[in-house]
């Protein structure tokens, strides 16, 4: 039923027709092709003969051949035919927007509602930018690529085009292991080269400027994000029973009744300082979460509170993980260990703490002063 041959159409003795591609004893097909022949697929649909052209070069043909049968083999299961195994039946056709619905089904229940979203965004950009293909089978390798050059003129970074081909590349190894798709085209495919930038710090005059332009609410969140390093999220979903004023701890804990779990995965604990532990046991407790909305709902967006601040204080580009990157950053050059460094963040891998160490250049110029040449070396 799936069955394709292929056909040169070739000028003989006789004149033009249509002859099948010769095979090896082994099964491979011959390429014998003369100069003004081409090759055609020969196939039976709704009981009708039908051909169409397939090109002139090996590879192309192949590759018509091969979308052919699994076109055909689309087209039964729709129609609730049964497709059976056979020779000519080395895939299963994948569906590209069928197969994309199902993984962000399969997403939304096992991954945080940002994930999801995310991955929404970037196989609705695949669905579209491959609208002309029916089927995942139909994509290869090149066209991955292609898709790659077409959205590194869409985005804003490699750093976000390497993060697309990364989720790109986890759905399809997907449909490998659970759609039956034959094999990965973006499995090879390398990360863009990202330059690595250091990460960007508060000074003191910015610091003392933020907070002399804050009032009494607005200071308390500073203070947090910059005694606690934490990210933006974990201030949003930070709730009165996270804190324990006792043990001055706060905790990063999973919210599932609001949707809200780490980063990580991983809760944790961090040690508050003694100004951090004063300043919260000041503040009305009149709702769950420590830094509510005005109507004591959750606050959403604590970077606005940032950039209302910042605004005040005539200071460009500050946001909440500048003072993630300040806390780390001081805690690092003040002595603590990496390793202690680590756990606070919340950094599943070390090499990520690393990403701060050495951002001040006055400390480095202090390290270096503190070098001395041997008694023994003497100045000309």
């Amino acid at each position: 039923m799936y069955s394709v041959n292929l056909l040169l159409y070739t000028r003989g003795d006789d004149g033009w027709k249509f002859q099948p591609v010769r095979k090896t004893p082994h099964g491979k097909f011959v390429w014998d092709r003369n100069e003004t022949g081409a090759y055609y697929l020969e196939w039976y649909e709704d009981g009708k003969r039908r051909r169409k052209s397939a090109g002139i070069r090996p590879s192309e043909v192949l590759e018509a051949r091969r979308r052919k049968i699994l076109e055909l083999k689309g087209k039964a299961t729709e129609q609730g035919r049964a497709v059976a195994p056979g020779a000519t039946d080395e895939e299963t056709p994948v569906p590209l927007t069928q197969t994309i619905e199902a993984y962000l089904n399969h997403i939304k229940i096992n991954q945080k509602l940002n994930t999801y979203r995310r991955y929404r965004s970037v196989l609705a950009n695949i669905r579209d930018y491959f609208s002309s293909k029916k089927y995942l089978n139909e994509i290869g390798r090149g066209d991955i690529l292609e898709y790659r050059d077409f959205r590194a003129t869409k985005v804003d970074s490699p750093v976000t085009l390497n993060s697309e081909i990364t989720m790109i590349r986890a759905f399809l190894y997907w449909c490998v292991e659970f759609k039956g798709l034959k094999a990965n085209p973006a499995a090879k495919i390398k990360p863009r080269q990202v330059l690595q930038k250091p990460p960007e710090v508060f000074d003191d005059q910015e610091i003392a400027s933020l907070f002399k332009h804050a009032d009494d609410a607005e200071r308390a969140v500073l203070l947090c994000l910059f005694f606690s390093g934490m990210r933006e999220q974990e201030i949003c979903h930070l709730a009165w029973d996270n804190v324990d004023s006792r043990k001055k701890l706060l905790r990063v804990s999973a919210k599932p009744d609001v949707s809200f779990t780490p980063k990580t995965w991983e809760e944790r604990e961090i040690e508050m300082s003694d100004q951090l532990a004063d300043t919260l046991k000041k503040l009305p407790k009149r709702s769950r979460w420590v830094f509510p909305a005005v109507s004591g709902k959750k606050h959403a967006h604590v970077y606005k509170i940032v950039e209302r601040v910042a605004d005040r204080a005539k200071i460009k580009g500050a946001h909440p993980h500048k003072f993630r990157s300040t806390f780390l950053t001081r805690l690092l050059q003040s002595g603590c260990d990496i390793a202690n460094v680590q756990a606070l963040a919340g950094h599943k891998s070390i090499k990520t703490t690393q990403r701060y160490l050495g951002v001040s250049t006055q400390l480095r110029r202090e390290a270096v002063n503190r070098l001395k040449l041997p008694a023994l070396v003497t100045e000309d």
